[in-house]
């Protein structure tokens, strides 16, 4: 559900979107596989294609992490903290069994709240 909402987001915004099929190496080396993430067209168009076929190292825009029922909360809220401090632009957690977000940096303009994504995926 998320992976869609982020899809047609950047599809109209300028933005790649990715689900969690997708790595990118962070500039510590670490490879991060977020749930969903959103990249600049401008910067994902920029990388040759076996930039792009292998773990791209980009600095997203926006990552998102969902918190299953089997995480633990502080684990993913380090997670996500985590790359935040890597330098990514705008990172979420989204917990819909606690019903709660956190968000990290500045979202992009126009960007959905972490309330408005998370009520879409408890639809």
């Amino acid at each position: 559900m998320l992976n869609g909402v982020l899809f047609n987001w950047g599809r109209s915004h300028g933005y790649e979107s990715f689900d969690s099929q997708t790595g990118f190496t962070m500039p510590n080396g670490d490879v991060l596989v977020p749930d969903a993430s959103l990249l600049s067209v401008a910067t994902w168009t920029s990388l040759d294609k076996a930039t792009q076929e292998s773990y791209a190292p980009v600095i997203l825009d926006v990552v998102a992490e969902i918190v299953s029922k089997t995480d633990r909360v502080s684990q993913i809220v380090a997670k996500c903290e985590g790359y935040h401090a890597d330098g990514h632009r705008y990172v979420i957690m989204l917990d819909p069994i606690r019903k709660s977000v956190q968000a990290w940096g500045e979202p992009p303009a126009d960007f959905p709240s972490p309330e408005e994504l998370l009520a879409e995926i408890l639809r």
